[in-house]
């Protein structure tokens, strides 16, 4: 018997111009080898609803018949995998059309940085194909129309990460291929070979290798840290055609977009530390910055503004960790407001240098 191995999966990412359609060429994909991204883990997953009958002759009998028809068609799929750097200083890593999905827009100068910027709340959202391979050439996936809907940047430990979710128009299995509907093949009539050499830029970054300015003062003591980008976006499910995709989720939009910051530092005797800890306990806002990584392409430089606590939290916003040799402060959410109601600057921009 041969086993498929997960360790010879593959992952690959890019922008589509329209969420329907998977980017192709005469109905052959357009992949290629330099969509390619490394990663630790990627799940795809269909939603193919079974709506049961609701007439009371469809239960009349005392036993189970398999009555139920096709329903609504989604689709979700997560991501997870270190951070890593671009090529050089104005290249995008990668993973860079995740961050534009999850911020909306990217301005690229070629050689000083790369900026991702949350766009305005009417932009147009940024859909992606996400295609998952392994090498035996088996268990083929692709979620596509898939939109950022969680972003979660993490770090303190040996590797930075990065972990994103997503909400998808149709998730296409290799396996169904065969008995897939039109829609759900996005515009295909065949299904891909996984390209073949893929082509990987930049390095793994070092999770301590970052620096974290609150209210003015740099904590060189941090110990950890993780900034969550949650989008709230949705596909329109509440929607009537008949054209063969009324069974799929049309139009995505945004709703209220949330940004946080958690982090925890070595409890040390300083003014700044207690005027911090003061200012998250009344609730007075104060801004961060967030830097990862020292190098020409791989320094990840994150803005956030109006840090408070969220209604929601009733305590003091922090706890104290007992160690055998030193206490920590653990701060597990704090919130980036805007600076008024016309103001799109809760967070960011996101600028690679």
């Amino acid at each position: 018997m041969a086993y498929i191995y997960g360790r010879n999966d593959y992952f690959f990412v890019a922008k589509q111009s329209d969420y329907k359609t998977i980017r192709h060429t005469d109905g052959t994909a357009s992949l290629a080898a330099a969509d390619a991204c490394r990663h630790r883990t990627f799940t795809a997953t269909p939603n193919r609803a079974r709506i049961n009958p609701t007439y009371k002759e469809a239960g009349s009998a005392q036993v189970f018949i398999e009555q139920s028809r096709a329903g609504r068609i989604s689709g979700s799929a997560s991501v997870a995998m270190p951070l890593f750097s671009g090529s050089g200083a104005g290249m995008e890593p990668d993973c860079g059309p995740i961050f534009e999905s999850a911020f909306g827009a990217v301005a690229i100068s070629n050689g000083v940085s790369v900026t991702y910027t949350r766009a305005a709340q009417s932009a147009a959202l940024v859909p992606l194909e996400l295609w998952g391979f392994n090498s035996a050439g088996k268990r083929g996936v692709c979620a596509f129309g898939s939109i950022v809907n969680k972003l979660v940047l993490s770090g303190g430990q040996d590797t930075a990460d990065l972990s994103a979710d997503f909400i998808s128009y149709a998730v296409l299995g290799q396996d169904r291929w065969g008995s897939a509907l039109t829609a759900e093949k996005g515009g295909l009539t065949t299904w891909p070979l996984m390209p073949a050499s893929p082509v990987y830029t930049g390095s793994e970054m070092a999770g301590f290798t970052c620096k974290l300015t609150l209210d003015g003062t740099a904590y060189l003591s941090l110990r950890d840290w993780s900034v969550t980008i949650n989008p709230n976006r949705q596909y329109d499910v509440n929607h009537c055609n008949i054209d063969g995709t009324e069974y799929f989720s049309q139009d995505p939009f945004q709703g209220m977009p949330e940004y946080l910051l958690a982090f925890s530092t070595w409890s040390v005797d300083t003014a700044a530390l207690d005027t911090l800890l003061g200012k998250i306990v009344g609730r007075t806002a104060f801004d961060a910055t967030l830097v990862i990584g020292a190098t020409a392409g791989g320094t990840y430089t994150l803005p956030m503004n109006n840090l408070v606590l969220p209604p929601e939290i009733s305590g003091d916003g922090f706890s104290h960790e007992d160690g055998d040799e030193r206490k920590a402060i653990v701060v597990p959410t704090l919130r980036a407001q805007a600076t008024s109601t016309a103001a799109v600057d809760e967070i960011g921009p996101l600028v690679i240098t």
